[in-house]
């Protein structure tokens, strides 16, 4: 994988990104939604599985900010220093990381089960 080509959103503003995992187990999601702020933390996320579930989680679900991942984030680290590929080159296991628009997420999300 490559590193993330995402540049990080002006102080104070929000991102948003869909990704895609070429070939996920059976069992595990296929697509990603984020919402990430400009110090890289994800505030929201919506996991889409095969079978058209999709599972919503907000930082402002958990105590303090404190997820199992991190504080302040849905994910273990900063999503711009995170390998991405940026589109996908071949069809190993990798995951495709695109930029997303507010409106696309809030669709996503209001579809999505907490």
């Amino acid at each position: 994988m490559i590193s993330s080509a995402a540049p990080r959103p002006p102080k104070g503003m929000l991102a948003y990104y869909r990704g895609s995992w070429i070939s996920a187990p059976e069992d595990e999601p296929t697509s990603f939604w984020y919402e990430v702020d400009s110090e890289g933390a994800v505030l929201r996320s919506v996991e889409v599985y095969r079978d058209g579930r999709a599972m919503a989680d907000d930082i402002a679900r958990y105590p303090g900010g404190a997820s199992d991942f991190g504080f302040g984030t849905l994910i273990g680290d900063d999503f711009y220093r995170l390998a991405w590929q940026w589109p996908a080159q071949d069809d190993t296991d990798v995951t495709v990381m695109l930029d997303a628009t507010a409106f696309e997420f809030e669709c996503i999300w209001k579809g999505a089960t907490a």
